[in-house]
């Protein structure tokens, strides 16, 4: 699979979380903010945000298929 197929793989696979996933995914990941700064962001407590971020990243791991053994979803 190609770099470019596989970000849009991933970009389909976030567009179908529950929005506050995706809300955590954007602020902790895209946005490159610790789990601290998100929950300031978006004013959670930090043990929300890291439930939050667990729940979303296990959703992914269910929807994206892993290309090679040992590799996670997202890895490069």
């Amino acid at each position: 699979m190609t770099a470019s197929a596989r970000q849009r793989d991933v970009a389909a696979a976030v567009e179908s979380l529950r929005p506050e996933h995706r809300q955590i995914l954007a602020e902790a990941y895209f946005k490159g903010r610790s789990v601290t700064e998100t929950a300031q962001a978006l004013g959670l407590p930090v043990r929300v945000v890291k439930v939050r971020i667990y729940d979303a990243m296990r959703e992914l791991r269910q929807v994206l298929p892993v290309e090679t053994a040992g590799r996670g979803p997202l890895a490069a």
